[in-house]
């Protein structure tokens, strides 16, 4: 799971970037939007090294998959994130999501 890529209209949501790095992993070459650090952290931390299951929707226009993750075949990555306050809704892509009223829920 690549989480640098933290920004994800495709999946209804969008959660703040953390820091970038260059190739020698010294010079900060982005730096990180607000929360983004604390996004990635919860990401590693609840996601990696877990058994997952992904729905893939699409592809976009670099090559990178669109889908949906799912940690124990029931719980939403993207609906955790909102719910931990590290994401927000994108209204336009989640309105067309099957599971659109669960992030809207968990925003409120």
């Amino acid at each position: 799971m690549h989480l640098s890529h933290h920004a994800c209209p495709h999946l209804g949501i969008r959660a703040p970037r953390p820091a970038r790095t260059g190739a020698d992993r010294g010079v900060i070459v982005e730096k990180a939007e607000p929360c983004g650090q604390e996004a990635l952290d919860f990401a590693v931390r609840k996601f990696m090294q877990r058994d997952v299951d992904v729905e893939f929707d699409s592809i976009d226009k670099t090559g990178g998959f669109i889908g949906t993750m799912y940690i124990s075949k029931t719980e939403n990555a993207a609906v955790d994130l909102v719910w931990e306050g590290l994401a927000n809704v994108h209204s336009y892509s989640a309105n067309s999501l099957s599971w659109s009223k669960q992030l809207y829920r968990r925003s409120g």
